[in-house]
């Protein structure tokens, strides 16, 4: 697949994620639609708002997700399947672990027939991969900043800039695609007694994204979905007058799809 085609994939497949509680939003993020019924992966946090997920934090009948493919002109109120994917272990004492995972499906039937979107690849990521990845990011600006140099007496302008705050800006700026390879890959796997083996794996991206980004695709040139983007990663900057602060490293972590494996199997 040539380089203008896989990027104009993922951004077709690309979601913009808005969740309002009683009018307000609480989260905004990105995710990606993964099965041609309109079934979208993404970053449980940005569907709850934070992480861990409390219990019932998002079940509440006054919360709506709202799901932007806006170059497929679909915008759906879509509501949790699995949110986040959580593994029990019921013969030991330990908590159930929360993996940044979510699955939402549209609330209602609708009358798109067909999802464009990206098939979720569950083989192992590997090291030196190259990876394509993209989200709604807020580092994409306007150009020359004309939406804050337009006069607010202009007729409509006040509600124009009121529904920036409900990601109107990202959605016309578009997803921001980057570039980068696998440089580190942590695999974690639990065998038990009687059970299939449960593999996790986390991996980490040499370049960087920037708030909004987190649920969104991680792609292989071949314009398959490896993984989700869950955040940029940091590091202590070393300073002796702030020892214990915190700064991008220039990394971005994700989470690879072989967890869907065992959803499969259930």
């Amino acid at each position: 697949m040539n380089l203008n085609d896989l990027y104009v994939k993922i951004r077709r497949a690309t979601a913009h994620t808005l969740v309002l509680q009683d009018g307000e939003k609480i989260s905004e993020g990105s995710g990606f639609c993964f099965l041609p019924t309109g079934e979208v992966l993404t970053a449980a946090h940005t569907i709850a708002g934070g992480f861990p997920v409390r219990d019932g934090e998002v079940d509440s009948p006054n919360r709506r997700i709202v799901v932007r493919l806006f170059e497929q002109n679909i915008d759906m109120i879509y509501k949790p399947a699995v949110c986040p994917i959580q593994i029990s272990f019921q013969s030991l004492s330990i908590k159930p672990l929360q993996l940044d995972i979510a699955i939402i499906v549209p609330a209602e039937s609708s009358p798109q027939t067909k999802f464009e979107h990206l098939v979720a690849d569950t083989n192992p990521v590997l090291l030196g991969d190259e990876m394509y990845f993209g989200g709604y990011s807020d580092e994409v600006e306007f150009p020359f900043a004309f939406d804050r140099n337009i006069d607010s007496a202009v007729e409509g302008m006040d509600a124009f800039r009121r529904q920036f705050g409900h990601g109107i800006k990202r959605l016309m700026a578009g997803p921001m695609i980057k570039h980068g390879t696998v440089g580190n890959v942590v695999l974690a796997t639990a065998g038990f007694s009687g059970a299939d083996l449960l593999n996790v794996t986390a991996f980490y991206l040499d370049n960087q994204i920037h708030s909004g980004a987190s649920g969104g695709p991680i792609v292989s040139r071949q314009g398959r979905a490896k993984g989700i983007i869950l955040s940029r990663s940091l590091t202590t900057a070393g300073q002796e007058d702030g020892a214990n602060l915190q700064v991008p490293s220039g990394s971005t972590w994700g989470i690879s799809l072989d967890v869907l494996k065992t959803l499969q199997k259930k």
